[in-house]
């Protein structure tokens, strides 16, 4: 979401829970109804649902622009770039992820080379969230243009699930797509990867003195430095569970 008058940008985690409004924790809806209203004049950007023959993209997207159309906030919508029209000839979607201009007010398509810090805690806590009452989340402090990746609980994960997740582990690249992704046939190199570290460190978070449990129990900021063309971790953190949810930035997934 994008309010030129007060040059603000705001996100929301993109998440298979909305293509099941049931899933939605109780607080998100109220969460994004305020953010939204702190935006004068709210523009949408949406790009990301294609034509899966599982159609979990329609029921996402769906899932997504019914919320939007519940809220009482007039919003417009400037780009919807879903279905068919984000569908390429080879069944691929045409894009995933996108970056929002602020000085010029357009959207381009993107790859992010730097992902930022923390792929494997974030990710994790994206999945702990699903689990939680809370999925919306707050990555970005403009006032400080400070990344921040909030604490989470990792022990919402039931053990039954702790111990599938080890077996997971050693599961083959083809099984693991099944089960861990919502377009398995078109998945980045890198993924299962990906996902394969994420469990790990979910797993690693149940144990209350690991290195893992201490960062997701604490709230990390990040700041871009120009000199070194890096993310810089702020001195100052805090160590809290679950906190406020919100508004955000582009994610870098």
């Amino acid at each position: 979401f994008w309010c030129r008058r007060l040059q603000s940008a705001w996100t929301t985690v993109p998440m298979l829970f909305l293509a099941d409004s049931s899933n939605l924790g109780s607080g998100d809806v109220a969460h994004l109804s305020s953010a939204l209203a702190l935006m004068q004049q709210p523009q949408l950007y949406m790009a990301g649902s294609y034509c899966d023959d599982r159609g979990t993209g329609q029921r996402v997207a769906q899932g997504f622009l019914q919320l939007l159309h519940s809220l009482p906030a007039a919003i417009d919508v400037q780009l919807c770039c879903i279905g068919s029209v984000n569908t390429a000839a080879n069944g691929r979607p045409c894009t995933c992820q996108m970056v929002f201009d602020t000085a010029s007010n357009t959207v381009h398509p993107w790859k992010f080379d730097d992902r930022g810090p923390e792929v494997s805690r974030r990710f994790a806590a994206e999945h702990c969230r699903q689990h939680h009452t809370h999925s919306l989340l707050n990555v970005w402090e403009s006032q400080w243009q400070q990344l921040l990746l909030a604490a989470f609980d990792p022990t919402v994960i039931s053990s039954w699930a702790v111990m599938r997740y080890e077996q997971m582990l050693s599961w083959s690249d083809e099984r693991l797509l099944q089960v861990m992704s919502t377009s398995p046939e078109h998945e980045p190199e890198g993924f299962c990867q990906d996902m394969r570290n994420m469990l790990q460190f979910i797993i690693d978070a149940q144990q209350l003195t690991s290195e893992a449990r201490k960062a997701a129990s604490t709230t990390a900021r990040y700041h871009w430095s120009t000199d070194g063309g890096s993310w810089v971790k702020a001195a100052s953190q805090q160590h809290t569970h679950m906190g406020p949810v919100a508004a955000a930035v582009t994610t870098m997934r």
